[in-house]
């Protein structure tokens, strides 16, 4: 009889034979596995995502079930919208039908003819003509009265400018009845995208200095500034250059990081860095590579300065390269992607954090506050600025240094001026902005029957003129008197300001205004003190 048992040699490689075949085995399930059809992944992930599952069944049951109809789209994005706004004040939901303006306005562009209209009594009429724009070129002018867009009369009856705006964009070509000199006049439009210039007010404020305002940061804001820059920089050298970021809410970090590398001479200068939990830390430099000599810098922030405009000043106060000058910054300091989604809208999902040279993330802290996020920088506008609220909980009050100057700046809860400069606040306050709007109308009229093709700009008794004959219409509407002394001056400006806009251009509305601006006014003190500017800014012996 044979021996069954097996041999001392197979006992002992039994195991590693059968290790062997399941190493086989597992390799080729996953070769089998590894196709576009990988229903096994999909139901792992499934199985572990059981928030979206118990999202999807509750959505479900009451769209079968709740008593009354509802609208299954509107419940979707209030939930997602409710799911995002859990998460951090700056990531959004974008629905479908506002994803191409949004877009649009990310990439600096709008939709129109390229007009600006007043509604005076029950009339729109033209106040502002975009140069070689569709209404420009078609022979629209200031002054015209609009009556009909296409089949729809619009003058002598109530709407809104949305409603105006919205028949004039949304054809593709529009028939615009106006009245030109007493007479109906037909102009056939056709509506266009404009790229706005984000750096379109510059000019010369004296000889030595140049000023550029920078409305937002879009695609194409660095082109921008570097066109309004070549155009103020004389025989290559610019000594002192004003950037005014104020109300200037953000928009594209590349774009930012350029801006900021032309104002640095040195070479791989970190600027910002982004980081993240699920993001690696990105690092921004200098390149080096400056086009323009530019000597002293200063940068003008307020409440309405967030994001980019922050990484800018930030980056500035911290190399020690310039003096910030104005009220502090809304207090931004994360950044968003935008992702598109199946059913044509799109999330924008906070993905990182940003920090300034120093180390410090400028966010405001939003989660177990006892403070409204929304309205903390307009609240601290009006209330004034002794406190720190919104210190960021990442960030917490811990002073940080300057690389240069080693001078003490904070973290969180925005980016606070060197120079400390407000704008008048009773100028914002209900009862001028409701004069103010009533002043523009009866000042457009008054412009009107004096005649706009012989009003000057440099007339001083036309100006004045103007100035009492719209006070004598506002009075005549029930403006009691001791408004416009009360605002007498700001009023003064803001007529000398209109007029420019009105017979000029916006820059030259721009530049008049600047005449009167307290924040600039700060600005050129600390630009021209070199002594003062030395606590600051670094400046090389030569510079004293």
């Amino acid at each position: 009889m044979s021996n069954s048992r097996p041999s001392r040699k197979y006992i002992i490689l039994e195991p590693l034979l059968l290790a062997i075949m399941m190493v086989i085995g597992i390799t080729i399930g996953y070769k089998i596995n590894d196709t576009e059809d990988d229903f096994s992944l999909i139901t792992r992930l499934d199985e572990q995502a059981v928030p979206i599952g118990r999202i999807e069944e509750v959505l479900r049951f009451v769209e079968n079930k709740y008593v009354d109809s509802i609208d299954v789209d509107q419940v979707e994005n209030k939930l997602i919208e409710g799911i995002l706004q859990d998460l951090d004040p700056h990531s959004i939901y974008i629905p479908p039908s506002d994803l191409t303006e949004v877009n649009r306005q990310m990439s600096g562009k709008f939709k129109g003819i390229g007009i600006e209209t007043l509604l005076i009594q029950d009339t729109f009429h033209i106040s502002y003509v975009i140069e070689n724009g569709p209404a420009s070129k078609a022979g629209l002018e200031v002054g015209m009265q609009i009556l009909a867009i296409n089949d729809s009369i619009v003058s002598g009856k109530e709407m809104v400018y949305e409603e105006l705006r919205a028949l004039i964009s949304q054809e593709e070509e529009i028939t615009l009845s106006a009245t030109a000199n007493n007479s109906k006049k037909e102009f056939k439009l056709s509506p266009q995208e404009f790229a706005t210039n984000a750096a379109e007010n510059h000019f010369k404020i004296d000889k030595k200095t140049g000023y550029i305002y920078l409305e937002r940061f879009t695609s194409k804001s660095y082109n921008d500034f570097m066109k309004a820059l070549e155009t103020l920089v004389q025989e290559n050298k610019l000594e002192n250059l004003i950037i005014d970021l104020r109300d200037n809410p953000g928009g594209y970090l590349p774009e930012t990081s350029k801006i900021l590398s032309q104002l640095f001479k040195e070479r791989d200068r970190l600027l910002l860095y982004t980081e993240g939990e699920k993001s690696e830390k990105l690092e921004y430099k200098t390149t080096g590579k400056c086009f323009f000599d530019i000597g002293n810098i200063a940068v003008l922030i307020n409440e309405g300065s967030a994001s980019g405009s922050e990484i800018l000043a930030g980056a500035i106060q911290d190399w020690d390269r310039g003096v910030i000058v104005g009220s502090r910054s809304f207090g931004k300091g994360l950044v968003q992607e935008q992702y598109e989604l199946d059913n044509g809208g799109a999330i924008r999902l906070t993905v990182a954090k940003y920090y300034t040279p120093s180390g410090r993330l400028i966010q405001k802290a939003y989660k177990g506050v006892d403070y409204d996020y929304s309205a903390e920088a307009d609240n601290r506008f009006y209330n004034g600025d002794k406190y720190r609220p919104g210190m960021s909980q990442d960030s917490s009050s811990s002073d940080y240094k300057t690389m240069i100057l080693k001078r003490s700046v904070h973290g969180g809860g925005g980016v606070e001026p060197d120079v400390y400069a407000i704008d008048d606040k009773s100028t914002t306050s209900q009862e001028y902005l409701e004069l103010r709007a009533e002043m523009e109308e009866n000042l457009f009229k008054s412009l009107l029957d004096s005649g706009l093709n012989s009003f000057d700009i440099s007339n001083e008794n036309q100006i004045d003129a103007l100035k009492e004959k719209t006070k004598f219409l506002l009075n005549q509407a029930g403006k009691p008197a001791y408004l416009f002394k009360k605002y007498e001056v700001q009023m003064d400006q803001d007529i000398e300001i209109l007029l420019a806009k009105w017979t000029q251009s916006k820059k030259a509305a721009k530049k008049v205004e600047s005449g009167f601006d307290p924040v600039i006014d700060a600005a050129m003190k600390a630009l021209q003190d070199k002594g003062k500017l030395s606590r600051f800014v670094y400046l090389s012996p030569n510079e004293f």
